[in-house]
C-alpha cells in the first residue's frame, strides 16, 4: 500500500469518527459509522493473505449487522416519534452499538479477528474504533440501562483472560473488560470515560510498540526476551497495571470509576466490578509469574542497562496518578 493511500485512509478514519462525535442527527451518525467501517477494512486487508482476508470479511459482516440494527432502530424511532417510547427499540439500538464495539455477549467476532491481524491494527481496533459508538452511548445515557452489558463485559473479559497464552487474545479480553469499566463511568459522567480512554490508549500504545518491535505473540516468549531485562520488567509491570495492580495507573483508573459508582449509591455494581477486577489481575499475574521470576533471578547478577526507560515509566505513572487524583477531587 502506497504512503499517500495510507495517509488518505487514516485521514478518512479520523474524519469518520469526528462526524460521529459532532453529529446530532441519527442519519449522520450512521453515515459516519459506515465511512469508519469502509476505512478500516483496507487497513486489515493491506497484507493480502488468507488470514487477513478472513478477518476483513468477519469484521465487515459483524459491523454490517450492527449497522442494519442501528438503522432499523432509527426508522422505528421516526415511526414512534421518540427513540425511547418502545423498550424493545431501545434495546435494539443498544445491541447494535454493542455489536460494533465487540462488547459481550457479541464479542466473538473480535476474538476471531485479533489473531489474524497485526498489532497496529489491533491497537486501532481496541482504541480508536470504540470512540464513535461510545460517544453515541454517552448521548443516550440518561435513557439507557446498560447494567446487563456492563456486567457481561466485566465477567467475560475477566474469565476469558484466564485460559489463553496468546498475547493477542489476552489483550482482546482485556479490552472487553476495560470497555465494561468505561461504560460504567458513562452512566454517571460524560468525561471520566474520556480520561479513562486516553490513559488506556497510551498504555496500549506502549505495549503495542513493544510487541511489534519484539514480535511478541505468546506469553512464553517473554522467557526468551534477553535484550534488556529492565525493559522486560517495565513491560510486565505495564501489563499488571492494565490488570489494576496498585499503585499503578491501571489501579487509579478503576478507583476513579469505583468512586463515581459509590457516590451514586450503585453498590451492587461496585461489588461485582471489584470482584471480577481481582480475577483479571490474577489472570495477568498468573501469565507473567514465570517470566517475572526468571527475570528477578537474572537481575540479581546483572545490572540494568537502560535506566532511561525506568525513569520514563515511573514518570508517566506518576503523571497519570496525578491526573486521576485531580479528576476524583
Amino acid at each position: 500500500m502506497k504512503n499517500m493511500t495510507k495517509i488518505m485512509i487514516y485521514m478518512t478514519l479520523i474524519a469518520s469518527t469526528m462526524i460521529i462525535i459532532s453529529s446530532k442527527n441519527w442519519i449522520n451518525m450512521w453515515i459516519g459509522m459506515e465511512i469508519n467501517l469502509m476505512s478500516f477494512i483496507p487497513l486489515i486487508f493491506k497484507e493480502k493473505n488468507n488470514a487477513t482476508s478472513e478477518a476483513s470479511m468477519i469484521y465487515f459482516l459483524a459491523q454490517s449487522l450492527g449497522s442494519i440494527l442501528f438503522m432499523i432502530s432509527i426508522i422505528n424511532s421516526f415511526l414512534l416519534k421518540s427513540l425511547m417510547i418502545n423498550n424493545l427499540n431501545s434495546m435494539l439500538l443498544m445491541s447494535s452499538l454493542m455489536i460494533k464495539l465487540g462488547s459481550a455477549p457479541f464479542h466473538y467476532w473480535m476474538t476471531m479477528i485479533v489473531s489474524k491481524i497485526n498489532w497496529f491494527n489491533i491497537l486501532i481496533l481496541m482504541t480508536w474504533q470504540k470512540i464513535g459508538p461510545l460517544s453515541i452511548i454517552t448521548n443516550l445515557n440518561q435513557n439507557m440501562n446498560m447494567n446487563l452489558f456492563i456486567i457481561m463485559c466485566i465477567m467475560v473479559g475477566a474469565m476469558g483472560s484466564l485460559g489463553f497464552s496468546s498475547m493477542k487474545l489476552i489483550m482482546a479480553y482485556s479490552s472487553i473488560n476495560h470497555l465494561g469499566w468505561m461504560m460504567a463511568s458513562i452512566k454517571y459522567s460524560s468525561y471520566i470515560w474520556i480520561l479513562y480512554m486516553i490513559i488506556y490508549t497510551l498504555m496500549m500504545s506502549q505495549l503495542t510498540m513493544f510487541f511489534i518491535k519484539n514480535n511478541i505473540k505468546n506469553v512464553n516468549q517473554f522467557n526468551y526476551y534477553k535484550d534488556n531485562k529492565s525493559n522486560k520488567m517495565m513491560i510486565m509491570l505495564q501489563l499488571l497495571s492494565m490488570g489494576g495492580l496498585p499503585p499503578m495507573i491501571g489501579f487509579w483508573m478503576k478507583i476513579s470509576v469505583i468512586y463515581l459508582l459509590i457516590m451514586n449509591n450503585d453498590m451492587m455494581m461496585t461489588i461485582i466490578m471489584v470482584m471480577f477486577s481481582m480475577i483479571t489481575l490474577f489472570a495477568y499475574m498468573r501469565s507473567m509469574s514465570s517470566s517475572m521470576l526468571m527475570s528477578s533471578q537474572m537481575l540479581k547478577y546483572k545490572n540494568c542497562n537502560n535506566k532511561n526507560n525506568n525513569y520514563m515509566f515511573i514518570f508517566m505513572n506518576l503523571m497519570y496518578i496525578m491526573m486521576m487524583s485531580l479528576t476524583i477531587m
